[in-house]
């Protein structure tokens, strides 16, 4: 059920189970599910289901996390996870990655695994169409349990690397997070028990403590292992009863603890502040235990909370429509701080120049909610969207994936919720709905408000932190607001019940032809749009579409750019027709749709998603963009005026500075990729965004329409020539321009200073021209795993130097033939020069042999499996047949791909190779403490 709360319900948890009565009824676990015990004490959750076919998802979870360690021993619950992968009992070393990469199985994408404060977990999304392969997989499973053999070799050459996973979270917000948790977690035992562990114990903790906390912990009384997916329940379960019940509990065993946190009678206020925390905000916390959901009461008042935490959001999305605060956003719901501590949460983002009027407005809109809570209309046009969502997953039931069935059994195992099936979870959401008042919902606030365990929190810029406030400032303000006499019931602004008035005057289908043999069907309209459209039955209600054309922020002057590239974002900020913002999205509470226009470089258009039943809604939307888009005057000078605000009082910001860099060095420096000034807020001007909106969507000729789904024709045709072909339109606009963006050649570096953490970031971006055909984009692509594999082994297992590197590749058909091999990643800046080094000697290898077998075979096996995943998806579809048109390529190229795919040999991989990686035109970005 986690699953099914954390998309439906919002995550949310319970108050005590004092509130439950004696009678309250159980919520049964879905009886399809087989749920056992072996007689060790290992249990397992199987079931059967087809999404996606001929695959599995597995996971073996053990009930020993961070929590678990002792002083000496912080960090190790992680430590071990990663040495779970560095060699077990039957594949040892390495082996057991590269098995799984030879099978098809990407390490990250889709072998991977997390540690939490009381779980480790470990995931294995594996093909059930091999035996051989799927009895591997049971046997790794089994081996995570009890069977890695962490050599003492192993164990000090991953040290480097889990601390350069360290390097790479310490951000700003979690350095700050680490100042303020143990007072936030109410200085329980989670305060100081990271998963990732202390510096210290990373680097010098001995193996015989991590052997010692391994042999404690991973046992089979404290596991589970989940399986989800395309196979046969009954036999899963006899050979899970055969292969894992010579797991062996140690003697002794430790008891282990009880850590849930305790509320506290005080409230807490902390103010911090970073050199680097670019914003002013201010968090309220009001704190109450989570208890696991297993009757229906205890789902009911989930159900509660969730709504308020839907409420609350809405309220606030139309202050800032209709009312233009002082601030720059608020917000609020009701979530977990850490396992058993949740709370209702407030978040406040303040104008860095309007902090106290912020503030007080903020205050004085909480304090509506508190003293007059929500009204009926409110809650019922959240209830409708809570039912909308039910009724869709209910739709979808035989179309889930196997992972979120998977976790729900996985949320059972670790923190106690049942998991009902998906047709008694759409009957509890129902008729719990229909029982819950407004009435309740305050109530359940109002308590949430009177908790006495509080905490506020207060961050800033150090150079701007004394303009906030203090404690006593900070209540003064909180008691300003609980006694002022002016405030009154919200009121919500009327809305009218539909889009349109009366429907356009059709156009007509003047030429048709499909479909091909991708099944891909095109239509000609008499406006000069086309559409193109694919029935699927990948799902049962889900249609995606989008449209294109070229022209762009291309088609206007440098001026103007600064309005145009910010168009849509103020369009759709304003509404549409005479609907704002708010007004539009109260009107389209009920329905399962969105369409978001966009303004690129090159192209102008939509992109969209919709139910059967709401298509209508989706065109009808997209109609009025194209013939009445409208731009809020008032919306637009608040948000320059605000922009400008946070602009005048940004701090430095490394990361901020590093991204500027590279995007304006390889543009050659281009005025359009030029970081942006204060000066330049007063370029975008509300008129020329309009305009510019209007000019790049009034006319509908040579627009291209894809849809993708469960599409039926007949149905399709008559809503695309009602709100598509009936669209105007006039002479063709010219395509776009080309604004001779490159990428410089030649050998470039750029040494940046930023920052003061011991953390260098590394670019390396290798490019140049080439003749764009499918065949050469699949050997560059073959070259950039190549080169990851390799990167991975010689940067991370070898050097120790580095957590992961991020390898790309990018080949462009327009405005020219090109692509871009692009390497990142972050280290220790003493290291910094010999992994760059290192990473260079990779490449020169790579491009003087090319791939090995070993290399090819693991990318046609990976690129295999994913195409058997992608051809069954819709958005992968929609995506891959609109990128084929704005290149006039054909969309049939992907029913080759697996036969193009066997075609890869060494031999052309090394003439490829060759010249696309020789590095004569190589751009090096590095960013160092000061």
């Amino acid at each position: 059920m986690k699953t099914y709360i954390k998309s439906l319900l919002m995550g949310i948890a319970m108050l005590p189970s004092t509130q439950l009565f004696a009678q309250d009824k159980l919520i049964p676990n879905d009886p399809s599910v087989i749920q056992g015990t072996l007689s060790n004490g290992f249990r397992y959750y199987i079931k059967r289901n087809l999404q996606p076919a001929g695959r599995a998802t597995l996971y073996l979870v053990t009930k020993a996390g961070s929590i678990l360690e002792k002083e000496n021993e912080r960090g190790l619950a992680h430590f071990i996870e990663h040495m779970n992968f560095n060699g077990t009992k039957h594949f040892p070393k390495n082996e057991l990655i590269s098995y799984l990469e030879r099978a098809g199985v990407r390490f990250g994408a889709d072998l991977n695994a997390y540690t939490a404060y009381n779980e480790t977990v470990y995931q294995l999304p594996i093909p059930t169409d091999d035996k051989q392969l799927w009895k591997n997989g049971l046997l790794i499973m089994h081996d995570w349990a009890n069977g890695a053999t962490i050599s003492e070799q192993d164990f000090n050459s991953e040290r480097g690397i889990i601390l350069e996973e360290k390097r790479m979270r310490n951000s700003v917000n979690q350095k700050l997070q680490d100042k303020y948790n143990s007072r936030l977690f109410n200085h329980s035992h989670y305060a100081d028990r990271a998963p990732i562990g202390t510096e210290n114990v990373i680097r010098n903790a001995n193996v015989t403590i991590a052997r010692n906390f391994y042999k404690r912990w991973y046992r089979p009384d404290l596991q589970a292992l989940v399986v989800a997916g395309d196979i046969d329940p009954k036999q899963v379960e006899r050979e899970i009863k055969t292969l894992f019940a010579d797991l062996r509990n140690p003697k002794p065993m430790a008891t282990r603890g009880n850590y849930a946190i305790k509320l506290q009678d005080s409230s807490t206020f902390i103010k911090l502040s970073d050199p680097e925390y670019g914003r002013y905000t201010v968090e309220w916390y009001y704190k109450f235990l989570r208890w696991p959901v297993k009757t229906e009461t205890q789902f009911k008042n989930r159900l509660i909370q969730s709504l308020a935490s839907r409420l609350i959001s809405a309220r606030f999305r139309e202050i800032a429509d209709r009312e233009k605060p002082a601030y720059l956003s608020g917000t609020g719901g009701i979530g977990s701080v850490v396992e058993n501590l949740n709370a209702l949460q407030l978040q406040l983002v303040l104008n860095p120049e309007r902090i106290d009027a912020g503030i007080r407005s903020f205050l004085l809109e909480v304090e509506r909610i508190r003293r007059f809570g929500f009204t009926n209309e409110e809650l019922e046009r959240i209830k409708d969207q809570v039912i909308l969502a039910a009724n869709n997953r209910l739709t979808e039931q035989d179309k889930i994936n196997s992972t979120e069935l998977a976790d729900d059994y996985l949320d059972h195992f670790t923190k106690g919720d049942n998991y009902p099936s998906l047709e008694l979870q759409h009957a509890l959401t129902i008729s719990s709905l229909k029982k819950i008042t407004a009435r309740d919902i305050n109530k359940q606030l109002n308590s949430l408000f009177a908790s006495k365990d509080r905490a506020v929190i207060v961050l800033g810029p150090t150079s701007g932190l004394n303009k906030l406030p203090g404690e006593q400032q900070l209540q003064a303000w909180e008691k300003e607001a609980a006694t002022a006499a002016d405030i009154k019931p919200y009121q919500s602004a009327a809305i009218a019940k539909s889009l349109m008035t009366a429907l356009p005057s059709p156009g007509k289908i003047i030429a048709e032809s499909g479909p091909d043999n991708a099944g891909v069907t095109k239509w000609t309209l008499s406006n000069g749009a086309v559409v193109y459209f694919k029935p699927t039955k990948f799902k049962n209600d889900e249609i995606l579409f989008s449209a294109f054309r070229s022209g762009g922020s291309a088609a206007f002057s440098l001026d103007d750019s600064y309005s145009v590239k910010n168009a849509t974002a103020f369009i759709t900020s304003s509404g549409v027709d005479k609907f704002s913002a708010s007004q539009l999205a109260q009107l389209l509470n009920d329905k399962d749709m969105q369409v978001r226009p966009y303004i690129s470089d090159r192209y102008e258009g939509f992109r969209g998603i919709s139910s059967q039943k709401d298509l209508s809604a989706a065109l009808s939307l997209t109609h009025l963009y194209m013939t009445r888009p409208r731009l809020d005057t008032a919306t637009f000078s608040r948000i320059i005026e605000q922009s400008r605000a946070a602009f005048r009082n940004r701090v430095a910001d490394p990361s901020r500075d590093l991204t500027d860099t590279i995007t304006y060095v390889l543009s050659n420096y281009h005025p359009r990729r030029k970081p942006m000034a204060l000066a330049d807020f007063d370029k975008i001007d509300s008129a020329k965004i309009l305009a510019s909106f209007r000019e790049r969507f009034s006319n509908a000729a040579e627009f291209k329409f894809i849809f993708t789904g469960n599409l039926n024709a007949d149905t399709l045709r008559k809503l695309v020539t009602t709100y598509i072909g009936s669209l105007p339109a006039n002479k063709p606009l010219a395509p776009a321009a080309d604004l001779n963006i490159r990428v410089p050649e030649g050998l470039i570096r750029k040494d940046l200073k930023g920052g003061n953490d011991k953390k260098a970031s590394v670019q390396l971006v290798i490019s140049n021209k080439f003749t764009y055909n499918a065949k050469n984009v699949l050997y560059l692509d073959l070259l950039r795993a190549a080169l990851e594999f390799r990167l991975l082994g010689r940067l991370r297992e070898k050097e120790g130097g580095i957590y992961s590197p991020r390898v790309m590749v990018s080949p462009v058909k327009r405005p020219v033939n090109f692509y871009a091999f692009t390497i990142a990643f972050e280290c220790d800046p003493e290291r910094m020069e010999g992994l760059i080094q290192a990473t260079r000697e990779e490449i020169d290898n790579l491009a003087k042999s090319g791939v090995t077998a070993d290399e090819l075979q693991k990318f046609i096996a990976e690129e295999t499996r994913s195409y058997e995943l992608n051809i069954k998806n819709n958005a992968y579809w929609q995506q891959y047949i609109q990128q084929q048109l704005m290149d006039d390529e054909p969309v049939t190229d992907l029913l080759n791909y697996k036969e193009d795919l066997q075609k890869l040999n060494i031999s052309e991989s090394r003439s490829a190779a060759t010249e696309c990686l020789s590095r004569k035109n190589e751009i090096l970005f590095t960013q160092s403490p000061k």
